[in-house]
Formats: structure tokens, sequence, C-alpha cells
């Protein structure tokens, strides 16, 4: 961060000492490169931040057990803060990641594919200290080791990714981190992010850390917690005259939406300029024009259709009503039969990942009454929030049932 936000802030420097003589012969938009110093300072600013976190904490070797990982065994490991304590137990976030590249020369691209992930919260151990840190993941056989090719190209990196918050010693204006820790009282939270690459190879061979039960019980029970929480918190649920109400509501994922509409103008703007000076004369330009046109046109259709959709469903004892909305306008409506859990199914949509390889896979709700598929809930993120949406909707249509039993 620190030394791109260098390069980023005096790259334009000419440019900028020619601003007072450019301004002078009335060209204004020379004021624009001002834009890459400006970035370049949030981007200094973000490194200064980083690099004052991580000698506050201090560095976090890890220590695996077994080492190597083992892909049809578990990947367990342990690491200790250098200073300070965790304010809740982290969560820690187990990758296999395919890395590749396509194109050559100057045209080239690193891909990183997420192959496998899944996560956990770790867990400490008293005896050795507040900064302790655990974790342990089964993982499956089918798996591709480390630094192996996978699908006939590149080679396959797991990463180890933590993430979660420590409490340490605020740092003074003068003197270390080390020092201040030791001399100030007070104590503030900060954000701990860090990633590990680890060596995983093939094998059976199971942890020998000490896992309580207790805290597989509460591991399980704040995961499904959690997953219950990103279903409510990304479909409205309620009750109406006995029917189980679900309402995916419009802007719910405004930004991603934000993101694809930007992404739109600035390719239409690009088109609209190439076909501008493909009629001034630039024959070549007409090839290019209309792909950077229709993909921004492609671009801005669908992040209006993303941010404005919206479902209002209303799940009866039997029944199941949709209404397909669009910035909370009806467009139209289905309804189904819904008499067994098995119509109830997940149907994968898109999947996102961020820059620190975090994977995010969206579900849709569906249900199935014959030849006809009703989708009564969408872009979930994750399977674990999906299946406790699942979960809700059953008990829902099972209740009436275990009544009359009972």
């Amino acid at each position: 961060m620190l030394w791109f936000g260098v390069i980023f802030a005096l790259l334009p420097t000419p440019a900028i000492l020619a601003i007072p003589s450019e301004l002078e012969k009335g060209n204004v938009l020379i004021l624009a490169v001002l834009v890459f110093p400006l970035f370049g300072g949030f981007f200094i600013r973000k490194g200064f931040i980083g690099r004052s976190t991580y000698k506050l904490i201090g560095p976090t070797p890890m220590f695996l057990d077994p080492s190597p990982g083992c892909v049809g065994g578990q990947v367990g490991a342990k690491f200790a803060l250098a200073h300070g304590h965790w304010l809740e137990p982290p969560k820690i976030r187990l990758s296999c990641v395919h890395i590749y590249r396509t194109g050559s020369g100057k045209n080239s691209t690193t891909h990183h594919d997420v192959v496998w992930q899944e996560y956990v919260r770790g867990w400490n151990n008293p005896n050795e200290g507040a900064g302790d840190m655990r974790f342990v993941f089964d993982v499956p056989s089918e798996l591709p080791v480390s630094g192996q090719g996978y699908k006939k190209r590149g080679r396959v990196d797991w990463q180890v990714h933590c993430d979660g918050q420590v409490v340490v010693k605020r740092q003074s204006n003068s003197g270390n981190a080390v020092q201040a820790y030791a001399k100030d009282k007070q104590e503030h939270v900060v954000k701990f992010e860090r990633t590990w690459t680890i060596p995983v190879s093939t094998g059976t061979v199971l942890t020998s850390l000490d896992i309580a039960a207790e805290h597989l019980a509460s591991s399980r029970l704040m995961k499904q917690r959690e997953a219950e929480a990103t279903a409510i918190e990304n479909i409205k649920i309620g009750h109406l005259a006995g029917d189980l109400t679900l309402e995916s509501r419009w802007g719910r994922h405004f930004i991603n939406g934000l993101v694809f509409f930007v992404c739109g103008v600035v390719f239409a703007i690009a088109g609209g300029f190439l076909f501008r000076e493909a009629l001034a004369g630039e024959a070549m330009l007409w090839l290019m024009a209309p792909i950077f046109f229709f993909i921004g046109l492609a671009s801005l259709i669908y992040s209006i259709f993303y941010i404005g959709r919206g479902l209002d469903v209303a799940i009866g004892v039997s029944r199941v009503r949709m209404v397909r909305t669009f910035f909370g306008k009806a467009l139209y409506r289905r309804e189904g039969v819904l008499t067994s859990p098995s119509q109830i199914t997940l149907k994968l949509g898109v999947t996102s990942t961020t820059n620190t390889g975090v994977k995010t896979e969206y579900y849709a709700l569906v249900v199935t009454d014959g030849t006809k598929t009703i989708k009564i809930a969408e872009a979930i993120p994750g399977r674990d929030a999906a299946e406790a949406l699942r979960q809700i909707v059953i008990e829902h249509i099972q209740a009436p049932l275990e009544h009359e039993l009972r």
C-alpha cells in the first residue's frame, strides 16, 4: 500500500508542475491529474495504518498440527499474538485456491479461483495465554494438494485467513509499539486480518490438538445463528393471516448493482466516443465501438434490474404465492401447490470473490410444482444462510401436521 501510494502520487508530477501554464492557456481539464495524488494519499494512509497495526500486534507465526495438513484427514494449527488478546473467537477460513495464467506477454492475466472453502471459529487454550488461537478443519479427500496442477494447468495453494478483533494497549506518540504497549494502560480494539499459505498433502493424519467438546458445540451453534441472522438480514420474514411471508426487498445489494452501473456507464461512454471517432474517418474503430457500447448498455440494463428487482412471497399450508416486483411495483405473479419439503430446493446463482479471497455464493430458494418452478427467495449470500431459510419454510409447512399428530 505504501509503495503503491507513493508511485501513484508521484506519477503525474510533470503534469502537476505544468498546471499553472496550462490554466493560463484555458486548459481546465489539466486539473483532472490531481485525482492521482488524491488516490495516492489514500493508499499511503491505508499503508501506514496497516503497518502500525501490524507492529502493535506483532508477528504471528503459525505451527501446523499435523504438519503438513492432510487432504483426506485434517488441517490444524495454532498461533499466538505477540501482544494483546482476542475480543472474541475470530473467524478462520481455509481455502484451496487454483492459481493459473491465461494469455501471453502483456496480455496475460493471473486468475485465483477458489476450489473449496470452509470456515470455523477458532478457540484458545487458557493455559497458553489470552493470545493463543487454534483451529481444525476436516478436509475432503477429493481435493488437490499444494503445488499440484489442477485441471491440467497452474498450481494449487492452500491458504488460511484469520479475521477478528484484538484488544491492545493504545500506542503513544513517542517510542515504538512495544514500548507503548508496556507503558500505556489504555486499551482499544484493532482489526486483525492475516493470511498464511500452508503446505497440504494427501493422508489421513488427524490433529493432536485438544478440542474441547463444548467448543465444538458452541462453534456449531454460533455458525447456525450466524446463518440464520444472515438469512433474516437479507430476507424480511413475517406472518400474515397464518401465512409465512418472505420479502426480498429491492436495493438489498445496492453496492454490487452500483459497480455494474458504473462499469456500464464507462463502457457506454467509451463506445460513444469510439463511434464519434469512427464517423470522423477511423474505419477500424467500427469494429470496437459496437462491442464497447453494447457491453456498456447490457451492464447498465442489468444493474438497474439487479437493484430494482424484488419478490413478495406468501406461503400457506399447501400453497405458495409469489409476486415479482420492480422498484416496489408488481410485474407478474405465480402460484403453486406446496405439500412436501422435497419441493423446496436451493439454486446456485452468481459467485463473487473479494481481493482477500473470500468466496461468496448467492443462492435462490425455489419451489417445484410439477414442471413449474417458483422462486421464493433470491440473492441469499452463502449456502448456510440459504439452508437456514429453507429450514424456516419447512418448519412452517410441517407445523400444521405436527399439531394434528399431537
